[in-house]
């Protein structure tokens, strides 16, 4: 028998996929238009402190929602606070870089020249940290060069990239742990 629990977030979770996707929708529109927009696969958090939003409901759901980017043309993608490469974002993969850059808020084809990446730091750096920009260089290297094709949202919890509420409701079981299964709730 399905929780019914997991089931509900899985639905609502659909409705952060078709935002991320749906880009030309009328009702993305409308909900963009009502919140702001964080960043381009997402709204800013509903923070009124009257009434009950649906939305409100359903963006609290963003920092567990298990989506990556795949970049085209970069111009749609965060450089340093979207996960595009990895699984985490390279804020957090790299965060005394991100510390040091000048750059926070740049997106990826801004970061990215026809020499390579530009990658502009507050200071001179020190030996050391030429060390973690030279880790950080070998992991965008290994990302393939930009494209024309715009940027998309990608599933991570599909191999075809594409949300489903069967894969989201399966990970929502399988991360369940063992202190909320056993030993009472088996008996």
């Amino acid at each position: 028998m399905k929780n019914l629990s997991k089931q509900n977030t899985s639905l609502l979770q659909k409705w952060l996929w078709r935002f991320s996707s749906e880009e030309r929708a009328i009702w993305r529109r409308f909900i963009a238009g009502k919140y702001g927009l964080l960043n381009h696969w997402t709204t800013e958090e509903v923070a009124g402190t009257f009434g009950c939003s649906v939305w409100k409901t359903i963006r609290r759901l963003w920092p567990h929602f298990n989506m990556s980017i795949i970049v085209g043309n970069g111009l749609k993608t965060d450089f340093w606070n979207e996960v595009w490469i990895g699984e985490d974002s390279l804020r957090n993969s790299f965060s005394h870089l991100y510390t040091l850059s000048t750059q926070r808020n740049v997106s990826v084809s801004q970061a990215w020249s026809r020499q390579g990446w530009d990658l502009v730091f507050r200071r001179a750096l020190n030996d050391w940290e030429i060390g973690e920009v030279a880790n950080l260089l070998g992991v965008l290297n290994s990302h393939p060069a930009l494209s024309m094709r715009p940027d998309k949202p990608r599933w991570k919890l599909h191999n075809k990239g594409v949300f489903t509420v069967k894969s989201c409701y399966w990970n929502l079981n399988t991360r369940q742990s063992m202190v909320d299964i056993w030993p009472w709730k088996l008996i």
